[in-house]
């Protein structure tokens, strides 16, 4: 099933919300990355009606490892991002889940991200 993203909404959340990071990037190269990892799977969105409320963005950079790029939204959204993204790795449970965090790189235990993102469900 195809859905139809407002790029323009999408661009906008990550300019207001991630103004030095993702949203830092020249529009049309912002513009053209957010539409490429939305036609491979690897970009969910949360709406609130025609507005884009938060975003993630995944990229496989190894047969064995999902990279998180981009999280951008209030915490309660994360468990609706990552069961997007997690549809496009349905193996995700036996994949190395890496980040970078201010700064920092971390690598996520994929049994303790479940239980965390379980928790903010509730």
């Amino acid at each position: 099933m195809s859905v139809t993203v407002d790029m323009d909404e999408v661009v906008r959340l990550c300019r207001q919300r991630a103004p030095k990071g993702i949203g830092s990037w020249p529009e049309d190269i912002l513009r053209r990355y957010l539409t490429t990892r939305h036609d491979r799977g690897e970009l969910a969105l949360v709406a609130n009606g025609p507005f884009v409320v938060a975003m993630g963005v995944a990229e496989e950079v190894a047969q064995d490892c999902i990279h998180i790029v981009a999280v951008i939204g209030k915490r309660r959204f994360l468990p609706l991002l990552w069961r997007q993204l997690r549809t496009r790795w349905p193996e995700w449970w036996s994949m190395r889940i890496t980040a970078i965090r201010r700064g920092i790189p971390v690598e996520y235990q994929p049994a303790r991200l479940h239980r965390h993102l379980a928790d903010h469900e509730r």
